[in-house]
């Protein structure tokens, strides 16, 4: 073990830890700027430790001047470093792809807990000892699921009352669009659609309309249009 592979293994969990925590107070607008070179910095260090064990063998580092089971061990062996090597690869990636989403530059909170997974994911790669390893993916549990949440809710597509199925872009039987307001259909049944007794519904785009009639859907994806085909009622 080499002397930079000291220093290197605690930077890979405090430099992106301590980054996201100051980029609370780094205007919104740097923010992206500022995370992909710890990003890139951070991958670097990677690289360089997972270079060294595989040159050198099994590293270990033993933090805050205590001895084991009372100091906080980092440890990097073969294993670690293939999964460095891949921390390394995606999350830059991950990264440059993040600066160009619309959904990134309109939160502030995404950058600071992106870093602090970073960290907390190289944390649970070099964990020397259950404990630590057990705390770094509960850090790992919370930024997932924080930035899970700053997706939002997901918002059904309104349908009309004759719709089956949000899937075509406009209803053929009202000629309403997918983004009226109309209220959704209470049943999605095609037997129950305004009282027909049986709906000719279309495989493709799922409009229905009464027996004996076959209106296109200008949106159905079948080359042939709407191919109509009966649909029996199901049983009550």
């Amino acid at each position: 073990m080499s002397e930079v592979t000291t220093v290197l293994l605690p930077l890979l969990v405090l430099l992106p830890v301590a980054a996201g925590g100051a980029l609370a107070v780094v205007p919104e607008r740097a923010r992206a700027a500022v995370a992909v070179v710890v990003v890139v910095a951070t991958a670097l260090a990677s690289l360089v430790v997972a270079l060294d064990v595989a040159r050198t063998g099994t590293a270990e580092v033993v933090l805050a001047g205590w001895d084991l089971p009372v100091g906080l061990a980092l440890r990097a062996d073969a294993v670690t470093a293939a999964m460095l090597g891949l921390t390394a690869v995606v999350a830059p990636a991950v990264t440059l792809y993040a600066t160009g989403h619309a959904k990134v530059r309109g939160t502030g909170a995404f950058w600071p807990l992106w870093l602090l997974l970073l960290g907390a994911l190289n944390g649970v790669w070099v964990a020397g000892d259950l404990f630590n390893a057990y705390v770094t993916l509960e850090l790992v549990t919370v930024a997932a699921v924080c930035l899970v949440a700053l997706g939002g809710r997901a918002r059904p597509a309104p349908r009309c009352g004759t719709c089956t199925s949000p899937s075509s872009g406009r209803c053929c039987s009202c000629s309403r669009s997918r983004s009226s307001t109309a209220r959704p259909a209470r049943s999605t049944s095609p037997s129950r659609v305004r009282g027909w007794p049986t709906a000719r519904c279309c495989p493709w785009c799922w409009c229905c309309a009464p027996s004996g009639s076959a209106p296109r859907s200008r949106s159905c994806r079948s080359t042939r249009g709407c191919p109509w085909r009966t649909r029996p009622p199901p049983p009550r």
